[in-house]
């Protein structure tokens, strides 16, 4: 599957407590984990591109941000160096 064939479930977060940001190339380990928390009562958002997910986070305040590191756009550990910064 392509990074964009990735499903967006919401495009904020209501509670922002119960919210996670997924960054996952693959749609089928989106989709999955998406599902799975969904069943938690967490709200999802999915971001296929690492680079993609902080431009999201200008306007989403997530308790978690669960990143692959190999993230296109931008891998994870580049991705946790510029939200610290």
């Amino acid at each position: 599957m392509k990074a964009n064939d990735v499903p967006a479930n919401y495009l904020a977060c209501e509670v922002p407590q119960s919210c996670v940001l997924i960054v996952e190339p693959d749609a089928r380990h989106a989709r999955e984990l998406s599902e799975y928390l969904g069943r938690q009562r967490v709200q999802v958002v999915v971001e296929a591109r690492g680079d993609d997910a902080l431009r999201r986070l200008a306007t989403l305040a997530p308790a978690v941000v669960l990143i692959a590191v190999d993230a296109p756009g931008l891998g994870g550990q580049e991705f946790c160096r510029r939200v610290r910064a």
